[in-house]
């Protein structure tokens, strides 16, 4: 779900009905809600024995999300989930082999991450075993010289871009640092993911990641 998409919020206070104070839930009822606790301490009771925190025994605060709200926002953060991450897989070329079908599983299993300004997303040198596209934010490549160490910027990414791609494939060290520019929001795609939905391109080491009317990409740089 996204952090903008709150539940409901029932406030729960000492003294009301219950030895224990107000009951949020009780045994033998039917489920409905989903329940979180944001302030507060409360008891769980089976058979009248307590077992954990659950009925109110102090001035709390209790978030609940019924069943039909939490179907209704999960199936549709889903939908944009796979919608979002599709688009981002269908421009890359090293996967345009992907039938629908894969692209979507694919799709699902790509998890977001967030890094602040100067934070290394990859080094180079490290063993590359994921691949980043750039939802929010920006990304600077950085090349480390042979002869003096020193690292020289050698590309600028935006939001759009992907990086990382042959690492899916060949396993090889990064051939550059990626470090954040500005807050960065990146979605990351890890190979274990194509072992089980896309074994076919795992198969290909040598299958080039530029297509004949692409401009050279900014991860070419990267590795």
């Amino acid at each position: 779900l996204d952090r903008a998409q709150p539940g409901s919020r029932d406030r729960c206070h000492a003294g009301g009905t219950g030895s224990g104070g107000r009951d949020g839930h009780q045994q033998h009822q039917d489920g409905d809600n989903f329940y979180v606790v944001e302030r507060g301490v409360f008891d769980a009771f089976v058979d009248d024995k307590t077992l954990r925190a659950g009925g109110g025994t102090t001035d709390g605060v209790l978030w609940s999300l019924d069943m039909e709200t939490f179907q209704r926002r999960v199936l549709t953060a889903a939908f944009r989930h796979r919608q979002k991450y599709e688009a981002f897989l269908a421009a890359v070329p090293l996967l345009a082999e992907l039938t629908q079908y894969e692209r979507q599983n694919v799709a699902d299993a790509i998890r977001e991450r967030e890094f602040s300004d100067g934070a290394p997303i990859l080094m180079q040198g490290d063993v590359g075993n994921e691949m980043f596209f750039i939802e929010e934010g920006g990304v600077k490549v950085m090349r480390r010289g042979a002869d003096n160490g020193l690292e020289t910027q050698v590309n600028q990414l935006g939001k759009g871009d992907y990086f990382g791609e042959l690492a899916l494939i060949t396993k090889q060290p990064r051939a550059a640092s990626c470090y954040a520019v500005g807050p960065t929001k990146v979605c990351v795609l890890h190979p274990d993911q194509f072992a089980s939905d896309a074994p076919h391109l795992l198969s290909k080491p040598g299958q080039s990641s530029r297509s004949s009317k692409e401009r050279p990409r900014p991860s070419e740089a990267e590795g």
